[in-house]
């Protein structure tokens, strides 16, 4: 619970809380779970103040000085903040649904796990800011600084270790599996941030993700291209399947016999049958191996149909890789 004295104290004003504040610099500031909706703490010196918990809904924090405090858990939704301090304030689990942060410092601020759906950060400064598990959706970015920030990304293998293999712990956090990422971006306006590209690509990109995961027809193929390729983002991934696919041919043939192919000076075994479909797979057609039978020949043309989407996919993945990225 809040300090009685503290809450006292602030409820003078912003001339007498500065004051005893320059007075007693030594006293760490004990707001926790004060109750402060709707209350005008503008130009209001709270560094270091322990405030987690506390109610700030609506509250008027312009200009005001919360560097290195403490608002875990804090409520601050449509709480003004404009110009106000964050440096390296703990915002974990924060809610700043409809807050206004224009013009806020916020360097090394963390936002882990906090809520700031439809949040305005016009021109905000987010140097070594810390975004994991944040939900970002709707959020304001424009012309904010963005240098340097963390975010969680690849995270599949940590999911599945924190898991431990339960089928209904991956089915809770299939959405994050699925989009490889805690964060969420759906409506982000990153357009004209700045200081980090892969971040303000990686938040664009999930917007995208996010919002096709919510059509009709996404629900039905997501699973399928993320299975395959990670929606496009793993080049690993969809090798891995084109190798898997060329030995699954390669068994197919092995099982048609000898009477089924013309293998020409090579002996048949299950080695030159893997030579001839990775061959296929490949349409290079050396025509050193023949097909002799319909059956086979049907085998053959089916993966010379895989081997053309699984090599289009593999190059157009691979070229968005190689290519310089900008936006």
């Amino acid at each position: 619970m809040a300090n009685e004295e503290h809450v006292a104290i602030l409820a003078q004003g912003e001339t007498a809380w500065n004051k005893w504040r320059r007075e007693n610099p030594d006293v760490l500031v004990d707001l926790k779970g004060a109750n402060l909706r709707h209350k005008n703490l503008n130009k209001f010196n709270l560094a270091q103040a322990e405030l987690e918990s506390a109610n700030l809904s609506f509250a008027k924090l312009n200009n005001a000085n919360l560097a290195f405090s403490n608002l875990k858990n804090a409520i601050l939704s449509f709480a003004n903040l404009d110009g106000a301090n964050l440096s390296a304030a703990n915002l974990e689990e924060t809610y700043l649904e409809d807050a206004s942060l224009n013009n806020t410092t916020m360097t090394g601020a963390n936002f882990k796990k906090a809520i700031m759906t439809n949040s305005n950060l016009k021109n905000a400064y987010l140097v070594d800011a810390h975004f994991e598990g944040t939900i970002l959706i709707a959020v304001n970015f424009e012309n904010a600084n963005l240098s340097s920030v963390t975010f969680d990304q690849k995270i599949m293998v940590k999911l599945i270790k924190n898991g431990g293999f339960r089928m209904t712990e991956f089915w809770k956090r299939r959405h994050d599996l699925l989009l490889d990422t805690t964060i969420r971006c759906k409506g982000v306006n990153a357009t004209t941030c700045y200081g980090s590209q892969r971040f303000k690509l990686f938040m664009q990109d999930q917007d995208f993700l996010e919002e096709y995961l919510e059509t009709a027809w996404g629900k039905k193929i997501f699973i399928i291209w993320w299975l395959f390729a990670n929606c496009g983002r793993s080049l690993s991934r969809w090798a891995t399947w084109s190798l898997v696919f060329a030995m699954i041919f390669t068994l197919i043939f092995w099982t048609l016999g000898s009477a089924s192919f013309d293998t020409q000076h090579l002996e048949f075994n299950l080695i030159t049958m893997f030579y001839y479909s990775v061959v296929t797979f490949t349409t290079l057609g050396f025509g050193d191996i023949i097909p002799k039978t319909s059956t086979a020949a049907m085998w053959v043309t089916l993966e010379v149909i895989f081997g053309y989407v699984m090599l289009g996919g593999l190059i157009t993945i691979f070229a968005s890789k190689l290519a310089r990225r900008g936006g």
